[in-house]
Order: C-alpha cells, then sequence, then structure tokens
C-alpha cells in the first residue's frame, strides 16, 4: 500500500514544483544568493534594488519617471520658473515666460519682455526702448526734462522743458524752437543782460533798459518814453540843466556846456554874471573858459543843488 502510494506522492510534488515555476526578477521574497539562483540570466541577484526606484536628487520621484535625476527643481508636475530648465519634464524650457514672442525670456537676456522691439542682438533705434538690451537705455533716448521729446528727436537742451524742435520762441533767453538762433528780439546786442523783448528800448546803450536809473544825460534810462526826468531846469525851457563841463551836448539843444543857456541860466541863478560864463573870456584869468571853468561847474553844481 504504502510502495503504491510513493509515485502518487512524486508526481503531486512534482506539480507543485511546476506550478510555481521560474522566480520573477527583483522577488523580494528571494534570499538566494547563489550564483544557481533561478533570477534571469545576466541579473545580478534580486535582493538588488530596483533601478527605476532609486531617487538620485530627492524630489521623491524615480529615476525613470525623472527628466533630471540631478536636479531636485526638475521632475514631472513642478511648477515651471524660468531658470532655463525643464522643469516640469515635459520637453519644452521655460515656455509662458517669452511675453513678447521674440525668442528670447527675460531670464534669457531679454532686457523688457513687454516688447519685441527689446532683446539682445537688436540695433539700437531712437525709440525710448533699450533695444540691444545692452547698458540701458541711451543718453540721446533720454527725457531728462519731461518734454516728452528726445535729444536724438531734436531736443536741443534736455534741462530745459521748454525747449525742443517746434516749441515756439518765447522771451528767456534760450532757443526754444531749436533752430541754432535766439529770436532776433532776445539778443542782447548791448551786454546789459535785458534783450529788447524784456524792455531794452536801445540795445545799443548798456546805461538803456527798462528799469534802468534816469541819467542826465539826454537819454531815457529807464525806457518810460520821458528824458532826464527828475532833473532840475532852471531856465523853464522844458529841456534839464545837465552837466555843463564834459563838452557834450547832454541835453541835444544844439549847446555844449557854458554855450547852452541851460548851464549859464543856472550859473545866472548861483549869482554869477552869465557873461561870465558865456563869453569866451577867461574872465577869471584861471586858463579856464567859461563851462571849462571849474568855478562856473561849481557854481552850476551849487544850482542845482540849492
Amino acid at each position: 500500500m504504502i510502495r503504491a502510494s510513493l509515485p502518487l506522492l512524486a508526481l503531486l510534488l512534482g506539480g507543485c514544483l511546476l506550478a510555481v515555476g521560474p522566480e520573477p526578477p527583483w522577488s523580494a521574497v528571494d534570499d538566494d544568493d547563489s550564483v544557481t539562483d533561478d533570477d534571469d540570466a545576466g541579473q545580478d541577484d534580486d535582493d538588488q534594488a530596483d533601478p527605476c526606484e532609486e531617487d538620485l536628487d530627492g524630489d521623491g520621484v524615480g529615476a525613470c519617471d525623472d527628466c533630471d535625476d540631478q536636479d531636485p527643481s526638475n521632475f514631472p508636475g513642478n511648477e515651471e520658473v524660468c531658470d532655463g530648465a525643464d522643469n516640469d519634464c515635459d520637453d519644452a524650457t521655460d515656455e509662458g515666460f517669452d511675453q513678447d514672442d521674440d525668442g528670447w525670456t527675460s531670464c534669457g537676456g531679454d532686457c523688457d519682455d513687454t516688447t519685441a522691439a527689446a532683446r539682445p542682438g537688436l540695433e539700437e533705434v531712437c525709440d525710448g526702448i533699450d533695444n540691444d538690451c545692452i547698458d540701458g537705455l541711451p543718453e540721446q533716448e533720454e527725457d531728462a526734462d519731461g518734454d516728452s521729446m528726445m535729444p536724438c528727436q531734436g531736443d536741443c537742451d534736455d534741462s530745459q522743458p521748454e525747449v525742443y524742435a517746434g516749441h515756439p520762441e518765447i522771451c528767456d533767453g534760450f532757443d526754444n524752437d531749436c533752430d541754432g538762433e535766439l529770436g532776433w528780439s532776445e539778443v542782447d546786442g548791448d551786454g546789459d543782460d535785458v534783450p529788447i523783448c524784456a524792455g531794452d528800448c536801445n540795445d545799443n546803450a548798456p546805461d538803456i533798459y527798462e528799469g534802468a536809473p534816469e541819467l542826465c544825460d539826454g537819454l531815457d534810462n529807464d525806457c518810460d518814453g520821458t528824458i532826464d526826468e527828475g532833473f532840475p531846469d532852471f531856465d523853464g525851457d522844458g529841456n534839464p540843466d545837465c552837466i555843463c563841463d564834459d563838452g557834450l551836448d547832454n541835453d541835444q539843444d544844439g549847446w555844449i556846456d557854458g554855450a547852452d543857456p541851460d548851464c549859464v541860466w543856472g550859473v545866472a541863478e548861483a549869482g554869477l554874471g552869465s557873461t561870465e560864463c558865456n563869453d569866451g573870456v577867461d574872465n577869471d584869468g584861471d586858463g579856464a573858459i567859461d563851462g571849462d571853468d571849474p568855478e562856473c561847474a561849481d557854481a552850476f553844481d551849487d544850482a542845482e543843488g540849492s
């Protein structure tokens, strides 16, 4: 009976072995380290870890699924940032960071990603944009005075907001329209710092301009339309009695110094006879005649001060 059972037992045991079959690679239950282990040929014993499960950069994604297992900032599902790398492992780099579609990202050298007119390699033009992305905006494209015109557009003085090409000329001493010349009325021909447009009624005389002190010289120094106002007129002829010892016809009445009735009248009022200072004779023998005589001049000065 026992002998008859042995063949059956052997058959049953053989069937169980056949049912189990060869052990799959990387089996976690295999502890056979021998060279006769039944792993696939060419493979080491299945106690070794699966290479696809390795995570060299520690980003939580195995090597077989991570497009860059050397960098923890690159793995499937990660957020894309502008850094020149494929952060989300979708085979595209820095997608969404070229806003102006010029082929350059802000992290890749585009200094202004809002306009395709700025990127490395472009030629600089006068448009107020750093086109070539080198050293910022050129000085010729800056608008320092805020007049909405750059030097490269025709602003000849970028420190003055009322100076640029096309601006109307005004009386301020600047070349407002940038044509290279001051307006004719802005020229200060006599060097008194007051141009015609600012009230200089005679730009050939530095003592004549609006607001100048009035002198007794037969001229309208303060440009108020009146000549020598405020100076005495002893003979009442409407012409003031001006200097009588300078050899000039100061009040422009055709008479000079002692020959001028104004001067003679003033001297007479001071107590000297008119003939003594208006006769062409050196009456006191001091070598001076008429208006050139200090006594005549002093007498006139005394008369003016009286």
